[in-house]
């Protein structure tokens, strides 16, 4: 039974939404595409009777660009700070065979959760944390320093034998 402990600071949730936004550099490749064709199809456009709509098509690939960057950077930054304002939050996680128990404490209450691993949409592995991700945005971390009764290739390895298959994004 391997066991983890962390505690919900500043520094793992940047880690989480730093990692969120470079898990996936071939999006930043396909808005970059995307504006420089729009660009691109804008200047062609010129003396055409097209220049209008290769405008109007710009400017919504540029309005696209923006809410995407606002999403991954500006977000985030304001999560934190709200992030700082709440109480700390601590988390024991015991994986079992079957699913892994999850003994919170927030000021002074106390919570037990269970999520078996047929309940995790994605398993990723970063620098210093485990991201068990619950749905797209929402992750359980596990800070790699912070695992008892085994290390970080144990957690590895026995996360690999509970989660396949494309949900498995774990260093190998």
């Amino acid at each position: 039974m391997i066991e983890a402990e962390l505690i919900y600071d500043k520094a793992a949730m940047t880690a989480l939404m730093k990692f969120g936004a470079v898990s996936r550099p071939w999006r930043w490749l396909l808005y970059a595409f995307a504006t420089a064709f729009a660009s691109l199809a804008y200047i062609l456009s010129f003396g055409t009777g097209y220049a209008m709509l290769f405008l109007a098509t710009l400017l919504i690939v540029v309005f696209l660009d923006i809410l995407v960057l606002y999403a991954y950077f500006l977000m985030p930054t304001i999560k934190l700070k709200d992030f700082e304002k709440n109480e700390t939050v601590s988390n024991r996680f015991v994986f079992n065979q079957d699913e892994i128990l999850i003994y919170s404490k927030r000021g002074g209450k106390s919570s037990t959760s269970k999520i078996g691993y047929s309940n995790i949409f994605k398993a990723c592995e970063g620098k210093e944390y485990f991201f068990l991700f619950i749905n797209k945005t929402s992750a359980l971390i596990i800070k790699k320093n912070g695992i008892k009764n085994g290390g970080a290739s144990d957690l590895r390895a026995f996360l690999s034998s509970k989660i396949h298959g494309k949900r498995n994004k774990l260093q190998k």
